[in-house]
This record gives structure tokens, C-alpha cells and sequence, in this order.
């Protein structure tokens, strides 16, 4: 195993100068690069597929943390790495990422390929805690897992998380004010690459809290699950899946919170659940599904002036095939809904005072 342990302290020139690791195609397959660094102005990048050459297993760890003076700014941390089917002693190995970052402005960017149908799988890995961070991740391949965490007073931090394949899971966790959060599943071609030829079996996992946070998730295929929770003010939600049996859940807490799913393409048997409740006011909920047998649950709780707007089409074969059901409770609540569909029952059951619900069928 080839290894390397590059150190920067924020002293002289070596603080500002880069930190480049693996710059030469290993010929082992199996390579460790160990970065740490403090102080201000640092840029590690730690490149393990030069030249496309394919590796086999590659080990990235990289820290950027806050020099003696507290000052902690502008930090940035690239990983290239790139894995097929290259066997090294009867086993098959994957790459893996790890970088912290301790400094406002810090951008994280970790690239990960490996083969389709590999028996191997890439980890990914950032941790932020500063304001106006960047963390994303590109990774391609079957049972990829790259999570990020943004937080400690985390202000307008960025995470994104791209991903082509099978049985795929990526996690954001986000703690902020002004955050965005964009996960990509099976609709995503990078440079050089092609979107992959078959998704499902995906997960997306976005834990969001603070103020005016914004969360998106797109996924393509089937069997896919995506979990959003928020809980804040002023947040948004927008969940899209193409394909068939995917379920998208959010939940969110606090007050005008919005949250827009769609289901659309001919798809067959997915499922939307969303919760919106705690003290909540002004809060919308919003599904399109289209396709067989969908079904929809939607509640609001605890609030008024909430809004939710269900709007399905497609076949079903009983009267529950096509399904959308809504529980409010509060005062001056709306609940709409229009089902262009065939077999299709709407249940919505309203406690309080001054609601409206109106049903097209």
C-alpha cells in the first residue's frame, strides 16, 4: 500500500501553498492520501484516477481547521477517484472520502467512478461547520453512499449530492440559515459520463432546520424512498420521482412552510405521505401524481390558513386504487382536490372552525 501524510501549518509560506497528493497513477491499486492543514487561504487536492487510469481501492482524508487566530476563511478540498473492476488478492475494493472543514467559505468537491454492477461500493463523506459552505458530490456506480453535514451556526451553506445507479443512498444534514439542498438520483450525466442505464432501489435522506431552507430532491426509476424533514420557518420542499412503486414523505414543523411532490409519467403505485404541523400558519401542501393505483396523505395540524391542493390521474381497479386522503384541524384551513381518474375515493376530514374543502371528481 502506497501512503501519504502531507501536513500544512498556517506559518510562513506554507500556509497558503496547496496540497497535492497522489499526482502520478499508482500502479498498486491501493492508495491512502492523509491531509491535514490550519490556517487560512488552504487548498488540498487529492487526485487517485490521474489521467483516467482506474484504480482499485483509494483512501482520501482531508482536515482543514482553524488556525491560532480563530480567523478561519476560504478553504477548499477536491477528491478525484475512480475504481472498475480491478481485483487485488481475490477481492474487489472500493474508494473512500473523508473531508472536514472548520472555516466560513469552505468548498468541498469529491468526485467518485466506479463500474455499474461492481460488487463494490464509494463512500463519501463532508463535514462542514462554518458559514457559507459548498459540499457537493458526484459519484457513479451501484450502492454509493455520500452523506454531508452543514451546521454550527451554518449560514447560506450549499449541499449537493449526485448519483447514478442501483441501491444508492445519500444523506444531507443541514442546519442553517438561508440553506440550499439539492439531491440527484438516476437523472444525472457529468462530464464524460452518461446517465446511468437502470435506477431503483435509491434512498434520499435530507434532515433541514432554520430559516428559509430549501430542499430538492429528483429522482428517476423505480423503488425509489424520500425522506425530508424540516423544521423551520418559511422552508421549502420539492420532491420529484419518475418511475414506479417510489414514495416520497415529508414532514415539516414550524410555519409558512411549502412542500410540492409530483408523481408523474405514468407511474405505478407510489405514494406520498407529508405531515405539516406544530405551530403552523400559512403552510401549503401541494401533490401531482399521475399513473395506476396512487395514493396520497396529507396532514395538517395544529394551525390555520393551511392549504393543501391534491391533484391525481390514472386508472385504478376499486375505489381505492386511486386514493387521496387529508386530515386538518385549526381554523380557516382549504383542502382541494381533483381526481381525473377512474375508481379514485377522496377522504378529508377538517376539525375546527371557517374550513373549505371542495372535491372534483
Amino acid at each position: 500500500m502506497k501512503r501519504l501524510l502531507l501536513t500544512a501549518i498556517s506559518a510562513a509560506a506554507i500556509a497558503s501553498a496547496p496540497a497535492l497528493a497522489q499526482q502520478a497513477p499508482a500502479l498498486d491499486g491501493n492508495n491512502t492520501s492523509i491531509i491535514s492543514q490550519r490556517g487560512n487561504g488552504n487548498t488540498a487536492d487529492v487526485n487517485q484516477a490521474v489521467g483516467g487510469t482506474t484504480n482499485s481501492q483509494g483512501y482520501s482524508s482531508i482536515e482543514q481547521l482553524r488556525g491560532a487566530s480563530g480567523n478561519v476563511n476560504n478553504a477548499s478540498a477536491t477528491v478525484r477517484q475512480s475504481q472498475g473492476s480491478y481485483v487485488m488478492g481475490g477481492n474487489d475494493y472500493a474508494n473512500a472520502s473523508v473531508i472536514e472543514q472548520r472555516r466560513n467559505g469552505a468548498v468541498a468537491f469529491v468526485n467518485q467512478v466506479h463500474d455499474y454492477a461492481s460488487s463494490t461500493q464509494n463512500s463519501s463523506t463532508i463535514r462542514q461547520l462554518s458559514a457559507n459552505a459548498d459540499a457537493s458530490v458526484r459519484q457513479r456506480g451501484d450502492g454509493n453512499t455520500a452523506t454531508i453535514t452543514q451546521r454550527a451556526v451554518s449560514v447560506a451553506p450549499t449541499g449537493r449530492i449526485n448519483q447514478n445507479g442501483l441501491g444508492n443512498t445519500a444523506k444531507i444534514l443541514q442546519e442553517s440559515n438561508g440553506g440550499s439542498v439539492v439531491i440527484n438520483q438516476g437523472t444525472w450525466a457529468g462530464p464524460g459520463q452518461v446517465a446511468s442505464p437502470d435506477s431503483w432501489d435509491n434512498n434520499a435522506n435530507v434532515d433541514s432546520a432554520g430559516l428559509d431552507p430549501l430542499v430538492r430532491v429528483n429522482q428517476f426509476g423505480s423503488l425509489n424512498r424520500a425522506v425530508v424533514s424540516e423544521d423551520g420557518i418559511d422552508g421549502i420542499v420539492r420532491i420529484d420521482t419518475d418511475g414506479v412503486l417510489n414514495r416520497a414523505n415529508a414532514i415539516q414543523l414550524g410555519e409558512d412552510n411549502r412542500v410540492d411532490i409530483d408523481q408523474l409519467n405514468t407511474g405505478f403505485r407510489n405514494t406520498v405521505d407529508i405531515t405539516q404541523e406544530a405551530s403552523l400558519t400559512d403552510g401549503l401542501a401541494k401533490v401531482e401524481q399521475s399513473g395506476y393505483r396512487a395514493s396520497a396523505t396529507i396532514t395538517q395540524k395544529g394551525g390555520f390558513d393551511n392549504d393543501t391542493r391534491v391533484m391525481q390521474s390514472g386508472l385504478g381497479a376499486t375505489n381505492t386504487d386511486i386514493l387521496s386522503t387529508v386530515l386538518q384541524d385549526g381554523s380557516s384551513n382549504i383542502a382541494t382536490v381533483d381526481q381525473f381518474a377512474e375508481s379514485a375515493l377522496s377522504d378529508v376530514s377538517q376539525i375546527g372552525m371557517m374550513h373549505v374543502a371542495t372535491i372534483s371528481q
